[in-house]
């Protein structure tokens, strides 16, 4: 598995935990993120070798023949062994990669399991990897490939051409980041079980309206909607303020996401700050938020692999629902004339408002001034 693979894979397992009570839980879906991808690169290196996985020897001692293994062939035994039943289960309103979904088709319909391998099968399991590497091959499944891979990686680099140019305006960004979803209350009451996403864009849509309306520092902003069986429909909302105005992240995430909660779904949602956990993504390697200066590559470079996540992991799996529309957005680029890196043209703001605000990240008491919210 290439390096890029294992980083979409850390921020995938990542983002399957859920929210509750201002408590991270990690669900058994957890895993799943990995053996996706697993499938995927190892899907990649079948259609490309000619190598026969597993053969037969002689055991003079134990007088039997015995089963030999190639290491691409203890990769593929390993993926037989995933619960791939459940992961299409799990991924019933997505498209997933079309590598993963042909090697699950293929184990599905034709019932193999690595219990089944023996010195009598060997041929048998030659032959099914023959098919699988042919159907791979086929010229209308490398174009699904490549249109699959070309809306991520379009995505990928207008994305990141966005944020280096908001950078290259504002020598000082404040980004932060926002899970938004629903109470599994909420959504346990509903009269199907399920969230309408037309309710759930409109409540989105309305987030949207308030950030444009109330902050004038907020210069750029990055979205995702997914949708999974435990958590239904959620964001992953990133946004980047003119950190030359603004400061207190994890204030500014509060802030956001409370007002999804009591006002945008009014109750019905619930949201996690990752600023406010800013341990949790640095020991995974992927801090990104918070104040971030040009000069500083470190966690320039954490804000760009965060970024880049939410369009390239379309690839691996990509909602794809009725009605759903668009998944994957972000704000429009405003031109500056005379804006440049180090000293940003600041933005005019109305007279701060008084904020008393309480939540799960702690409370704020006090002058909106660090937080440039214009008065209702």
């Amino acid at each position: 598995m290439k390096d890029k693979d294992r980083l979409i894979e850390r921020q995938w397992r990542a983002s399957t935990a859920s929210w509750q009570d201002g408590m991270l839980i990690i669900h058994h879906e957890y895993d799943y993120p990995r053996e996706i991808i697993e499938i995927d690169s190892l899907m990649r290196e079948v259609a490309k070798s000619d190598e026969q996985f597993f053969s037969t020897e002689l055991c003079r001692w134990r007088k039997r023949y015995i089963v030999k293994v190639t290491p691409m062939g203890r990769r593929l035994l390993t993926c037989l062994t995933f619960d791939l039943r459940s992961i299409a289960a799990l991924f019933s309103q997505n498209k997933l990669s079309p590598y993963f979904t042909l090697f699950s088709n293929k184990v599905i319909d034709t019932s193999i399991c690595k219990q089944d391998l023996a010195a009598d099968t060997v041929d048998a399991f030659n032959s099914w990897i023959r098919d699988l590497r042919y159907a791979a091959r086929e010229s209308g499944f490398q174009k699904s490939i490549d249109d699959q891979e070309r809306a991520a990686r379009k995505n990928a680099a207008s994305l990141l051409k966005y944020i280096r140019e908001l950078h290259e305006m504002f020598a000082k960004l404040v980004v932060v980041r926002l899970d938004l979803g629903y109470s599994k209350e909420y959504r346990e009451e509903l009269e199907d079980k399920e969230l309408n996403p037309s309710t759930v864009k409109k409540h989105f849509k309305q987030l949207l309206k308030y950030l444009r309306r109330k902050f004038p520092t907020l210069v750029g902003y990055v979205w995702k909607l997914e949708y999974g069986t435990l958590k239904s429909y959620h964001y992953h909302l990133m946004l980047l303020f003119n950190g030359h105005e603004v400061r207190k992240d994890v204030t500014l995430g509060q802030l956001v996401g409370e007002h999804w909660v009591n006002v945008a779904t009014e109750g019905s949602g619930t949201y996690w700050n990752c600023n406010a956990r800013k341990d949790t993504y640095s020991k995974l390697g992927l801090l990104g938020i918070g104040t971030i200066r040009y000069s500083d590559t470190e966690l320039r470079a954490g804000l760009e692999k965060a970024a880049l996540y939410l369009a390239k992991v379309d690839y691996y799996v990509k909602l794809n629902a009725p009605d759903v529309g668009r998944t994957f957005g972000k704000g429009a680029l405003i031109r500056r004339t005379g804006a440049r890196r180090g000293r940003p043209r600041t933005l005019a703001a109305e007279s701060p408002a008084k904020i008393t605000l309480t939540g799960p990240t702690g409370s704020y008491n006090g002058d909106a001034q660090t937080l440039t919210v214009r008065g209702a």
